[in-house]
């Protein structure tokens, strides 16, 4: 079943005001669309079951070679996104100066080559062809049939909100999917017949991911360590950390590196960002990564993670304050406030976006995120009003 998650953006301009004044405004840009493929339950058990084999084999083949560090998403024991992000800056931190490059493929698991995976799934596997199981794993990976949530919302008189939430634990039958959905004039299952592209969001795709990528890991890194270049994959997020002595047109090292692993595998020119640390300071905006920001002095939790806390908390007060207005009885009129203070302020705090922020402060002497959450609970009593 296939499904959209839009990520609202926002982008901040100079305007000036009726005055002619110059003044700060935020103003919403096109949002980021991610689509997901979600399996049926039986095939999510499959493909968890051949996940975790292939995460195994992955790492017996990864173990003792020096690439092995610079990868590290979705693998055991390699730290947290905060933590991987804390380590790059107090790497660059270290440094007399340095150049810095982040950047993003584009498209990266619906440009994933069915055979160059099949190859890399191969070599992990250390056979010349894949078993018959895999194989039939690697056909269903690859030879996929999807149907729009909306299109099964209408079937079945379903919520998107409800599925997606997982709050309803059969949508239908077998034998309703054939007759209802299957067999609908016109047809409103796709069958991805394309010779590239796996779905995102099945149990294989983190790992079939760091697989693919086996060639460029290796080549990268190889070539990085020459230069004295630090080097980091997050999935399709990359970073290289550069001396400023150092020539190596690093960018364009790592374009041609990943033409050669598909065709289809581009960076993303847009997302792509060049820094310079100067041994004290980044010049111009900072550096981002991994939902993090260092501008050569401290680092931060990102804007855009800060923009979408507060939209959420003033979300949540509106919501309980309506609650309340439609309690009667003993609590009427009551807002409970235990849950607003366990997820928007530093009270009871663990598992919540102030968790989250006391964890990346623990992790660095350069932290200042304290300092960006300082009125949380203020703000959260002024709603409360």
């Amino acid at each position: 079943m296939e499904f959209d998650i839009l990520s609202r953006r926002y982008r901040t301009v100079k305007e000036p005001d009726s005055s002619g004044k110059k003044i700060k405004r935020r103003k919403s840009i096109a949002p980021k669309k991610r689509p997901i493929k979600l399996s049926s339950h039986k095939d999510g058990y499959v493909f968890s079951y051949y996940a975790r084999k292939l995460s195994d084999l992955y790492e017996e083949l990864v173990w003792e070679q020096e690439f092995a560090e610079s990868v590290i998403a979705y693998r055991p024991n390699m730290g947290t996104n905060y933590s991987n992000a804390v380590e790059a800056f107090q790497f660059l931190k270290g440094t007399d100066g340095a150049k810095v490059i982040t950047l993003d493929i584009t498209s990266f698991f619906e440009n994933l080559d069915h055979r160059q995976l099949k190859q890399k799934w191969q070599e992990v596997l250390l056979q010349d062809n894949l078993p018959k199981d895999h194989y039939k794993i690697f056909r269903a990976l690859t030879k996929y049939s999807t149907v729009r949530i909306e299109d099964v919302c209408s079937e079945f008189g379903l919520s998107e909100k409800d599925i997606i939430k997982g709050q309803i634990e059969r949508i239908c039958s077998s034998s309703d999917f054939r007759k209802r959905l299957r067999g609908k004039v016109p047809k409103i299952i796709e069958v991805h017949s394309a010779e590239y592209g796996i779905p995102q969001g099945s149990a294989m795709s983190a790992v079939l991911s760091n697989i693919y990528m086996l060639d460029f890991d290796r080549e990268i890194y190889s070539l990085c360590k020459k230069h004295g270049i630090f080097y980091r994959r997050y999935c399709d997020d990359v970073i290289f950390i550069q001396p400023l002595s150092d020539e190596l047109e690093i960018l364009t090292e790592a374009k041609n590196t990943l033409l050669s692993s598909g065709p289809n595998l581009l960076i993303h020119e847009d997302k792509t960002k060049r820094y310079i640390y100067d041994g004290e300071q980044v010049s111009g905006a900072p550096i981002e990564y991994l939902g993090l920001t260092f501008d050569g002095k401290k680092v931060l939790i990102r804007s855009g993670s800060l923009a979408k806390f507060h939209r959420k908390l003033r979300v949540a007060v509106a919501y309980r304050k309506s609650l309340a207005k439609r309690r009667t009885g003993n609590f009427a009129g009551k807002v409970f406030l235990r849950s607003l203070y366990r997820r928007y302020t530093w009270k009871l705090s663990n598992m919540s976006f102030h968790g989250y922020a006391q964890r990346v402060d623990r992790s660095t002497s350069l932290s200042s995120v304290k300092r960006q959450l300082r009125k949380s609970q203020v703000q959260l009593e002024r709603l409360l009003k």
